[in-house]
């Protein structure tokens, strides 16, 4: 007995077209992936610090009201890898967002260690200047207006800034009662 004729092999697939329309159709991918690349190697390292900030900022907030030691190694960690981000990606309201927090929780962290008042005010007027950014970029997120209108409350200043963020933060976030609830106790 014989083997079974084998049926013939079916020809290679190329993976271009063959000459200039080859060329170009592999110079058109490369247009196209180069850019995307690009963008992912400075997008994925500053979500990665994001989101080691945001890790390290509740960390602190777990451990500050015991007074661990810890708690100033995970602030010093949330500001350093807020500010990596922010220096990857300084258009993106989320990392201004933290990086407030950051700033204004170290400066309390100081004056509360330090009894230094120009610390906190340091800090909030830091923490001030990353949100009217993240304010800037993405005017529709309530809570960037909530901390507005609260540490500007801390500082003392009620002026025109707090009460439009205040009524902002209310109009935005109207629906969100912890929200509503921290506005009116301003």
């Amino acid at each position: 007995m014989s083997a079974p004729p084998c049926a013939p092999a079916a020809p290679a697939a190329k993976p271009f077209p063959a000459g200039r329309a080859g060329r170009l159709l592999a110079l058109a991918a490369l247009a196209v992936l180069l850019p995307a690349a690009l963008f992912a190697a400075r997008v994925i390292p500053a979500d990665l610090a994001h989101f080691r900030a945001e890790k390290a900022l509740a960390l602190y907030r777990a451990l500050r009201d015991r007074e661990d030691p810890a708690a100033a190694e995970a602030l010093a960690t949330a500001r350093l890898q807020s500010t990596r981000a922010l220096s990857l990606l300084p258009d993106e309201p989320r990392y201004h967002f933290v990086a407030a927090q950051v700033a204004a929780l170290t400066g309390w962290a100081r004056w509360r260690a330090e009894g230094n008042r120009g610390a906190l005010v340091a800090g909030y007027g830091e923490a001030l200047r990353h949100l009217r950014r993240a304010a800037e970029l993405r005017p529709t997120h309530p809570w960037t207006w909530a901390l507005i209108a609260e540490y500007k409350a801390a500082l003392g200043a009620r002026d025109e800034e707090w009460y439009r963020a205040r009524e902002r933060a209310l109009l935005l976030g109207g629906g969100n009662v912890r929200l509503v609830e921290r506005m009116l106790a301003l």
